[in-house]
């Protein structure tokens, strides 16, 4: 999850750095913009494994409780992320 969302945000600042590139990948619609919409919507979908991981982790005792609480903050950074990628209309299913 936490690798789809710096590849999200290094995309998107790649994308978005020409101003030219950008303007042309959102009238055009090019392949790269595809890419850069699916990359929040795996990372979701990964977040949905991250979140149960971590809630097997504290339920079992895995790891230390340092390494539990290090896992659980970045599921919930992971989350908070995804929450700012839905509301501004970057969480959508690619293609639609």
């Amino acid at each position: 999850m936490a690798v789809l969302i710096v590849a999200f945000l290094g995309f998107a600042a790649w994308l978005a750095m020409p101003l030219d590139r950008f303007i042309d990948a959102l009238i055009g619609g090019t392949p790269a913009l595809t890419v850069l919409q699916a990359l929040p919507f795996l990372a979701a979908v990964c977040a949905l494994g991250v979140l149960v991981s971590a809630a097997l982790a504290w339920r079992h005792r895995w790891w230390s409780a340092p390494a539990r609480l290090h896992y659980t903050a970045v599921a919930l950074a992971g989350v908070a992320f995804l929450a700012v990628a839905w509301e501004y209309n970057f969480l959508t299913l690619p293609g639609v």
